[in-house]
């Protein structure tokens, strides 16, 4: 009421405090000395035939008396007791409780009998844990779960044994930074990449998937090749090549600036890759991409040439709606074009194409990963679960 803590235990000496909190005095750092108070009345420690065991200043004892170090053992005893009593309890009521959400249930089942009784022990342990917000614990329940499946992977489950109470609700992080601890990045990737995917799927209205494009095309490259997950640039040259694209811009027609909505550029591997979005409603020739699409060429080259770095491979993507005019043509119309610019390492993909192809990549992606499918399918459910059995005041 008054909002003093109670955490610590009270000496009294017949009725008068002798030590304010003698708790203080052990190096406990587990969660359960959070939770402990009381007081022990001690009037053994002033006997009439012995001598005074209080200070002068009378606010705690001498430390060094054969009786005081009997009370600090005797209680160092009981706090080992009530460490291992409320570690087992907390436990049994974690695992029972995480056992509640029907995902985890049905995960843990699934486990053989030696992994069954680490993850129960995870669970267990992540309840110990004093947090009562369902988001917050949903997010620890799904990042344990994926360090588990790492460890299960590499049949080192053992491991989480290992890691202190206090470490618990940052296991997912610890573990996702081992490199070859792939597993626990599945769910990353499919969930990152079906948010995208979902998004450009659903847009109907021509200048919507424009801005869509444009917000996640040039952050998720995967969309135009899956190879490409982890495209960089360096500061240095994405200036030099800005410089490129101003002034190239000045020297194409009206018609060719019209029909640009964003371009940009970026590295992936070795390889120098510009992307150029068309304006959804904009049909062009083939001529004229070759022709926009030489200008950049040369430029880029040359400050390849001037970094060093003139042996890189060059590739040009141009995303459009609408099929090229000459497509259409009787003679191959779409082969020719395609050999056009491949002449120039350039490629045009459609708005529409990359939104299924993508889908497709997609569906491969989940079959050739099996853990990454059923993964993904674990952590829906966790997320969709409810989590109010887990709360401290559930019946």
């Amino acid at each position: 009421e008054t909002g003093d803590s109670l955490n610590g235990i009270v000496i009294l000496v017949r009725g008068k405090l002798a030590h304010e909190n003698i708790l203080q005095e052990f190096p406990e750092g587990g969660l359960y000395s959070k939770y402990v108070f009381g007081e022990i009345h001690a009037d053994f420690l002033d006997q009439d035939d012995l001598d005074d065991i209080a200070t002068t200043s009378r606010q705690t004892v001498i430390e060094d008396d054969q009786r005081y170090t009997a009370l600090r053992n005797k209680i160092q005893d009981e706090l080992k007791y009530i460490q291992s009593s409320w570690t087992d309890l907390r436990n049994r009521e974690g695992q029972q409780a995480a056992e509640m959400i029907p995902a985890i249930r049905e995960w843990i089942n699934g486990l053989n009998s030696d992994h069954q009784v680490s993850a129960r022990n995870l669970f267990g342990r992540i309840n110990q844990l004093p947090i009562d917000n369902d988001s917050e614990k949903r997010r620890i329940f799904i990042g344990n779960v994926l360090a588990f499946e790492s460890l299960r992977f590499r049949s080192m489950t053992r491991r989480i044994e290992q890691i202190s109470l206090e470490n618990l609700g940052a296991l997912g992080e610890v573990f996702t930074q081992l490199d070859d601890l792939e597993e626990s990045a599945y769910y990353q990737i499919i969930r990152q990449r079906l948010e995208v995917i979902d998004k450009l799927t659903n847009l109907v209205d021509d200048n919507a998937k424009e801005r869509a494009l444009q917000e996640h095309l040039f952050t998720h490259l995967w969309l135009l090749d899956p190879s490409w997950e982890r495209a960089t640039s360096t500061a240095t040259m994405e200036k030099s090549i800005g410089t490129v694209f101003e002034s190239v811009s000045h020297t194409l027609t009206r018609e060719q600036r019209d029909s640009r909505f964003d371009i940009q550029y970026t590295t992936t591997g070795k390889k120098h890759v510009v992307i150029e979005l068309k304006r959804y409603n904009r049909s062009l020739f083939t001529d004229d991409l070759a022709s926009q699409i030489r200008k950049y060429r040369e430029s880029i080259a040359t400050v390849l040439d001037n970094m060093g770095m003139g042996d890189e491979p060059l590739e040009f993507v141009c995303v459009i709606g609408k099929p090229l005019r000459d497509w259409s043509s009787p003679r191959d119309g779409k082969r020719t074009s395609a050999q056009m610019l491949a002449a120039l390492d350039a490629r045009v993909v459609m708005y529409d194409e990359l939104i299924v192809n993508a889908q497709q990549a997609y569906q491969d992606y989940l079959v050739g990963q099996k853990d990454a499918s059923r993964l993904y399918q674990l952590i829906t459910e966790i997320e969709d679960d409810d989590f109010s059995a887990l709360r401290p005041d559930a019946d």
